[in-house]
């Protein structure tokens, strides 16, 4: 399972990186997004300094006493500035890319969207907590208390969910946006691009599987999921995506908010949750007229 968690790390990593390339490609064609570029990689890159200095008492632990402080510390600081730098260049790309390949809105929505999005996004959380309930649990539930070891507990709470909203979102826009525009819309070669969504859905299943059976399962799921959202709903409405990805994961943010693993986790989980909302709603008016305009 280790194996197939890292070869499934590795397909995640090789799709962002076509789609960073494809980023890099138009925006030298002039057919890029560069204020959605900018917004997405500044929020990822803030966020996660944020969360790096934030973690900081953790980190310190882990040193070693057979190397200087001083050194450690700055490698520390430095290589996760970078990497925060870098992951933000990336997921910026990619979101670039995908903000100019989705199509452009041609009507106007309003509350109706937000129940859309969000209701599908829910009901996908929701297929996903009935599976997991029919199979073997392999560990009672449990509180997290890993942001215990940080600075402000609080602050990772409220913060961390931004982060992993913002690397979904990102990753499904950039998903659904080459499968629109390589189909044209889903009206050449479905069977292929069926066959795409069960392989990306086998990569995202075994990122955190704990056995095959349970591999299987979801890695099916995911791909009928994502196929049955984007044929019947975000094909036609694509600027839904940011409102999805959240429904998706505020069942899971609240969930550890109420299991109250520390002083102030429910209070960061509602925090993350409305966060996670206010840049949901923010990122689908962006993407309202800024399809493809070629």
């Amino acid at each position: 399972m280790q194996v197939l968690g890292t070869v499934s790390g590795v397909g995640v990593a090789a799709l962002l990186g076509a789609g960073a390339v494809g980023g890099i490609i138009l925006w030298s064609r002039r057919r890029f997004s560069v204020r959605s570029f900018l917004a997405v990689g500044a929020a990822i890159f803030a966020l996660g300094v944020l969360n790096l200095l934030n973690r900081w008492p953790s980190m310190e632990a882990a040193f070693s006493t057979a190397q200087g402080y001083l050194l450690q510390a700055g490698l520390a600081l430095g290589l996760g500035a970078v990497g925060m730098g870098l992951l933000g260049c990336v997921i910026g790309l990619n979101v670039g890319l995908a903000h100019r390949w989705l199509p452009a809105r041609t009507d106007r929505g309003g509350a109706v969207d937000v129940v859309a999005g969000l209701g599908l996004g829910l009901a996908a959380a929701g297929i996903g907590a009935i599976t997991g309930a029919l199979l073997p649990q392999r560990v009672p539930p449990w509180a997290g208390f890993e942001p215990v070891g940080d600075f402000v507990p609080l602050l990772t709470a409220s913060l961390q969910p931004v982060s992993s909203f913002i690397l979904r979102t990102g990753l499904a826009l950039v998903l659904f946006a080459a499968v629109d525009r390589l189909s044209s819309g889903w009206t050449r070669r479905p069977g292929l691009f069926t066959a795409l969504f069960l392989v990306v859905g086998l990569v995202l299943g075994g990122t955190g599987a704990g056995d095959v059976t349970e591999w299987l399962v979801f890695g099916v799921e995911t791909a009928v999921v994502l196929w049955v959202a984007y044929v019947f709903v975000l094909r036609r409405a694509p600027f839904l995506i940011p409102l999805v990805s959240a429904g998706i994961g505020l069942p899971g943010v609240l969930q550890d908010g109420i299991a109250r693993g520390y002083p102030g986790a429910l209070v960061g989980s509602v925090v993350a949750s409305v966060l996670i909302v206010v840049f949901s709603l923010t990122w689908t008016r962006a993407l309202d007229g800024q399809g493809n305009r070629e």
